[in-house]
C-alpha cells in the first residue's frame, strides 16, 4: 500500500470552495464538511490547531482540495482553520488585505500559530520573521505563472483579518 503523502501548508491559488458548494447543494456541502471533521479528528490539517473551548464549526472550515465532477461526494476535502483555508487561497488572502509576505524559519503552519497566539511582534524584533519587499500582485502573478519559490515566500497575517475573526 502506498504511503499518503504529507499534506504541506503553502500559498497555493485554489478552486472556489463557493461555487464547488452552490454547484453540489447545501446537504450536500455539509454531509461532507461532517465527514471531513470526523475524519480529520476535528483538527485543522495545516497547522495542527484543535478547537476545545469553542464548536468547531466557529473555528474549522473545509478546504476542496480535488472536484470529483462525475460524483462530487468523492470529491477530496480537507479539514483546516480559517487561517490555513486563506492561504490555500492566496489570490483572495492577498485581494482581501489579510496577509503579508515574510521569510522565516518557521513552517507556514508554525507561522499561523504564531499569528493566532498573538506572538507575531516579538518574534519580528527578534529577527525569526522578516517582512518582504516584495510587492503583494507580483507574488500573485509568480503563483499564477507557477513560477514562485515553493516554501520560499510566507504569510503572516494582518490586522485585517485578525480583526475580522473576532467580529
Amino acid at each position: 500500500m502506498e504511503e499518503e503523502e504529507k499534506f504541506i501548508l503553502r500559498p497555493i491559488i485554489s478552486a472556489s470552495d463557493k461555487e464547488f458548494r452552490s454547484k453540489i447543494g447545501e446537504v450536500v456541502w455539509l454531509k461532507m464538511k461532517s465527514a471531513s471533521f470526523r475524519n480529520d479528528g476535528y483538527k485543522c490539517q495545516g497547522c495542527g490547531f484543535e478547537p476545545y473551548d469553542v464548536p468547531p464549526e466557529k473555528v474549522l472550515d473545509v478546504h476542496l482540495v480535488e472536484e470529483n465532477l462525475e460524483d462530487p461526494e468523492e470529491s477530496i476535502v480537507r479539514t483546516t482553520c480559517m487561517f490555513c483555508h486563506i492561504i490555500e487561497h492566496a489570490d483572495a488572502a492577498i485581494s482581501g488585505g489579510y496577509v503579508e509576505l515574510v521569510n522565516s524559519h518557521f513552517s507556514q503552519g508554525e507561522l499561523v500559530n504564531i499569528c493566532r497566539n498573538g506572538a507575531l511582534s516579538s518574534h519580528i524584533e527578534m529577527s525569526d520573521i522578516r517582512y518582504l519587499k516584495k510587492a503583494l500582485p507580483e507574488y500573485l502573478e509568480e503563483l499564477n505563472s507557477g513560477r514562485a519559490l515553493e516554501g520560499k515566500i510566507k504569510f503572516v497575517f494582518t490586522e485585517k483579518f485578525l480583526n475580522g475573526l473576532n467580529h
